[in-house]
Formats: C-alpha cells, structure tokens, sequence
C-alpha cells in the first residue's frame, strides 16, 4: 500500500513557492488576465433565451474548456517546478499531451458530479481514487484509461489522506474566496473596478498554483520509487 505525509506536501509546496516567487507571481497574472479575457468575451449572462439559450451554453463550453486548459498548464507548471525542471524548454511542456489531460478532465468532472449527486460517497470514493490522473497523464504520457487506472495504484490504501488533501483544499480555496471577495469590496474606494478584478483574478491564480504544487508533491511521494509504468491505452 502507499502513503503520503500531507504535511510534508505542504511544506514541500511552500517551499517551491519561496524559491520561485517570480515564477509564480508571473503565472498568477497570466491567470489573471486569461479570466479576465473570458469574462470579457464571454460574460456569465444567461439572457433572453434562459439557461439553456445559445449564448448561455457557448459561454459554459467555451469557459469550461479554457478552464481545463489552465489545468493542463497548472499540472505542468506544478510538476516542473516541484522538479527543478526548466519552463523554457519546450519538451518539458508535453504539449502533445494536452488534448488527453482536457478530454480526462471532462470525464472526470462529468463523472464526479453524477457521482456526487447519485449519492456522496461513490463521488467521494471517485475522487480520492482517481484525483491523481493529470499528473499522470503529465509524467508518463499516458493515455486516458491508463491514467486513471495508474491513479487508482498510486493512491490505494492513502485514500483517507487524499480526501484530508481534497478537505484542507476546499477549505484554504473558501478562505482565498472570502479574501477575494474582501478584495471587490475595494470596488468603492478610487481604484476602478477592471483593476480590482484583475487582482482578485491573480490572487486565484497564485492560490489555485499553490495548491496544485501540494498535490503534485503528494503525487511524486506516492510514485516514488515506482517501476510500473503503465502502457498508453
């Protein structure tokens, strides 16, 4: 069976952070401006025609897909920074891999929430079971049902810990969301509201890549040591 320390994964994560504050902070704008271009392209309106109308579902597929991307980028950015690896180099990018780790991450998503709505525990048991599968498909190039089949190896007997994981991330994400939300109160105070966004949207950004360090190291814990690598499927 294999474990992880959660705490060394946060540790480990902080760490990273301190040695690659530019990195990160650059990341956390570019995430920045990338919500803030969808939000301005396609803003979260549902309109004359409903929820189900034209726009309002361009405007779901179009952000969930952009969003998936920023998945894709975070896991590779996560990975290679955890690594020492450097983010100039091309290959360490694997953009290659980049319609596989979209695709897994519209199936995971899609079958989390039926699981989670069906009934909490099979969706709880999904999660803990299968979280790891971006990375995989990162670091072993591997295709669809590999990953999560390798996920499912990786993380059997520390699936409590990876739900303790899943809880401290929900709780650290409400708590950025309270602060950005603190952070748009500033609306009535000089500072114009295009700013104000921008910066909440880069505080997200830098959050959301913290937390993607803490899982990756507690992916490269669980995989360390490991020979098995998984054939492409």
């Amino acid at each position: 069976m294999n474990t992880f320390s959660i705490t060394q994964a946060f540790v480990a994560a902080w760490d990273a952070i301190q040695k690659n504050p530019t990195t990160v902070i650059i990341w956390g704008a570019l995430a920045g401006s990338f919500q803030a271009i969808i939000l301005l392209l396609f803003p979260a309106e549902i309109g004359v025609n409903g929820v189900f109308g034209t726009s309002s579902v361009v405007n779901f597929v179009v952000g969930s897909l952009l969003s998936f991307i920023i998945v894709y980028a975070e896991t590779v950015l996560s990975l290679c920074i955890r690594r020492e690896s450097s983010l100039t180099l091309m290959k360490n990018w694997k953009l290659h891999v980049l319609p596989t780790v979209v695709v897994a991450t519209v199936f995971f998503f899609l079958i989390l929430s039926l699981g989670l709505i069906a009934f909490v525990i099979p969706g709880l048991v999904f999660i803990a079971a299968y979280s790891m599968f971006s990375y995989v498909i990162v670091d072993k190039e591997v295709g669809i049902i590999a990953s999560f089949q390798e996920s499912a190896r990786l993380t059997k007997g520390a699936r409590w810990k990876i739900l303790a994981l899943i809880a401290g991330t929900i709780g650290l994400i409400s708590l950025a969301m309270f602060l950005g939300g603190a952070l748009e109160g500033l609306i009535d105070s000089p500072i114009p509201p295009t700013v104000v966004s921008f910066l909440t949207e880069v505080f997200y950004g830098i959050i959301a890549l913290a937390l993607s360090l803490v899982s990756a190291d507690a992916y490269l814990q669980l995989s360390s040591g490991d020979t098995n690598v998984p054939t492409s499927v």
